[in-house]
């Protein structure tokens, strides 16, 4: 769905429905009380933390039930595997938002 190229830097405007899908993941976090919400998001998105389960089942119930929608998110994380800068700009869009 989503081809980064390999010098191309993340800008989250060029992708609106990953900005709609952080908005509404954000708003349902903001309810939350726990530590590491973003990370266990990003964790979730490219693959799994298990250490931070038990502290965070809130979050965790949250993301892993799939009632939010989060495919243009993980599309993307496929989409620039190869390309680590851009990884890094979108994890830290990703931790920023969801704060």
């Amino acid at each position: 769905m989503y081809e980064v190229t390999e010098n191309q830097k993340f800008e989250l405007q060029f992708y609106p429905e990953v900005q709609r899908e952080l908005i509404i993941i954000s708003n349902h976090l903001k309810q939350m009380m726990g530590d590491h919400k973003a990370e266990i998001v990003i964790s979730f998105l490219k693959g799994i933390r298990a250490e931070w389960f038990k502290e965070n089942d809130d979050v965790i119930k949250l993301i892993t039930s799939r009632f939010l929608r989060t495919e243009h998110i993980e599309e993307l994380f496929k989409g620039c595997k190869t390309n680590r800068i851009f990884i890094n700009d979108f994890e830290r869009c990703i931790l920023t938002s969801l704060v």
